[in-house]
């Protein structure tokens, strides 16, 4: 599934990213990056990338009117996890619904149950009463 990118946050130090407004947390380190990267946003057409000041101190933010190359797999691996957490939510509510429509089904069999015993009780009474003097 090809998603469009809206909006892109990514924070190393909080291995966050956060793509069209959804938040995956994962372990960064193993994607190719800058080594004094801190944080990239993007929104829609243009953004910048933000350098730490501890290892590269007094570079600043570099505007960037594309998404570099190596924020890809990062990209993918959101999407992955989104996809996967969306995947066992919908199984959740699949399960939650047949728990749901097997009770609301079991509830109306015991109504069906009761009804019959009822009806079949005013059989029982009628035919008692026709037949006692």
């Amino acid at each position: 599934m090809k998603t469009a990118i809206e909006t892109l946050t990514l924070v190393k130090q909080d291995q966050l990213v956060i793509l069209n407004g959804l938040p995956q947390h994962f372990d960064l380190e193993g994607y190719d990056q800058p080594d004094d990267l801190w944080a990239l946003q993007w929104t829609g057409s243009d953004g910048h990338i933000e350098f730490d000041q501890k290892q590269s101190p007094g570079k600043p933010n570099e505007a960037i009117s594309q998404l570099p190359d190596w924020i890809g797999p990062i990209i993918a691996e959101h999407i992955r996890l989104t996809e996967e957490q969306q995947e066992e939510a919908d199984k959740q509510t699949a399960r939650a619904v047949c728990i749901t429509n097997g009770q609301a089904s079991k509830d109306r069999i015991q109504r069906q149950a009761i009804a019959a015993r009822k009806s079949k009780q005013q059989q029982i009474n009628q035919f008692v009463k026709e037949k006692m003097p």
